[in-house]
């Protein structure tokens, strides 16, 4: 029962919004509708797009302090399988370094073979291209854009794979992990936004697909859970 409420609630739930959310951005102009806002707000430019604190901090900055944390992080799961302390928390590292690096890479290729445009390169934003829903945009392959998924918002979506390791070993901080990871990817992707880089609905599928990535991994977190079982049992009277 409580393997079926956990699947509901971390699968069926969570699939059922995304749904709902693609369908919505796909059937209306939510998107163009908050880009439009937002250029407006930035007085008919994307003013922002060089802005330092955006463009500098936010966005690079940003990118840079999240490559160090997963290599802190790859480093520490190397270590784990020869050092003794480590050995205990072996598998939650390998649980999350391949969950993290799963929602990365397949951002990172969706990134190459849609090949959709950012809104800076739609005409109504000053750019060139017109604008396209993002599954014409795909099926058209009009452009040779790098924008869909969001890849900034991504690397911040990454780790809600921590909510899933502390659900499993720190359950009180399990809401803290996801709000953090949340909060860091929609800073992240609001960011981008103000930059015209991307829409919403990019930073919505960079979501769906890293939460998915870190519920697909978890299998990895019940092995360890076997091992220290295992571990227990051989030594116990």
């Amino acid at each position: 029962m409580n393997d079926l409420l956990a699947r509901r609630a971390h699968l069926v739930a969570p699939l059922f919004a995304f749904l709902v959310l693609a369908i919505l951005f796909e059937t209306t102009r939510v998107d163009v509708w908050l880009a439009d806002a937002i250029y407006r707000w930035e007085g008919g430019a994307w003013t922002l797009r060089r802005d330092p604190l955006v463009r500098n901090v936010l966005h690079e900055q940003a990118s840079r302090i999240v490559d160090i944390a997963y290599v802190l992080l790859a480093s520490s799961c190397a270590a784990s399988f020869f050092v003794e302390r480590l050995r205990p928390h072996r598998w939650t590292f390998v649980y999350l370094v391949a969950a993290v690096a799963a929602s990365t890479l397949t951002v990172a290729l969706l990134k190459d073979v849609t090949r959709v445009p950012c809104p800076w390169s739609i005409d109504r934003y000053g750019g060139e291209l017109p604008y396209l829903e993002t599954w014409r945009a795909i099926v058209t392959r009009a452009s040779s854009g790098r924008c869909f998924p969001s890849g900034h918002a991504g690397s911040g979506f990454a780790w809600v794979a921590l909510y899933f390791v502390c659900r499993r070993r720190a359950p009180r901080w399990r809401w803290i992990a996801l709000g953090a990871a949340l909060a860091i990817g929609t800073t992240f992707g609001i960011a981008q936004q103000l930059r015209g880089a991307h829409f919403v609905s990019h930073d919505v599928w960079a979501l769906a697909i890293c939460w998915f990535a870190a519920c697909a991994a978890t299998p990895l977190l019940r092995r360890e859970i076997g091992v220290v079982q295992s571990a227990a049992a051989v030594e116990s009277p």
